[in-house]
Formats: structure tokens, sequence, C-alpha cells
């Protein structure tokens, strides 16, 4: 993922939920995008501009309700780019929520120094 926005974005608002638990309650009333894109700003110091800031969300598993969220970030503010990673073998087995739509999924397995 740091490969990715270095080449491709100016900066990343890097949102890790194992250690930011304090973020966890901000998706269980509402699913508003602004709302939820202000405290991200917050929380990483990083003015989040579409068009230059990689949003990389991590651990998501950690917080149930992300996966929901990521379908109104496509609906209501496309412009966003998002990352999100975590173990989603635990996010399935939680509840067996799939996500419908434009999500693209890539497994990744262990590599070596000559695969990467």
């Amino acid at each position: 993922m740091k490969a990715f926005w270095e080449s491709y974005f100016q900066s990343k608002a890097f949102i890790n939920f194992e250690s930011s638990e304090c973020l966890h309650p901000v998706f269980k009333h509402d699913f508003d995008i602004g709302r939820i894109i202000s405290v991200f700003e917050i929380e990483t110091g990083i003015k989040i501009d579409p068009a230059h800031t990689l949003i990389i969300l991590d651990e998501i598993q950690e917080v149930e309700k992300v996966l929901g969220t990521l379908k109104y970030f496509k609906e209501v503010a496309p412009q966003n780019f998002v990352i999100v990673a975590g173990s989603f073998n635990v996010v399935s087995l939680k509840k067996n929520t799939f996500l419908v739509g434009n999500v693209d999924f890539l497994k990744l397995y262990p590599l070596s120094f000559k695969n990467f």
C-alpha cells in the first residue's frame, strides 16, 4: 500500500482501527461520509483532498460497520480513493457480511524477495 500511495498520491490518511479504538464509535449511528472524513482528518492530521489523498483503512475487522460504510463512499463520495485491509476471514465469521458492487479482492500470500 505504501508503494502505491507514494507512486500515485501526494498524501495518505492512514487509519489503523486496531490501534485507534477511539474511532470505533464513529460508525455506530450513521454513514455520513462527510462527518467520517472529517474524523479521519482530525485523527491523522491530514487534510483529505480527494484528488491527491489516498485513504487507507487498516485492520477493518476491528469495526464491524466499516464494511457497510464502503458502499456509501462509492455512492456519496466517489471522488475519494479508499483502500481497505484486514483479516476478512475474521470479518465474515463475526457476521455473514459480503460486499456487493464495486469491490475487488486481492489475496496476498507470503512473498520471497524475488517475488516482490
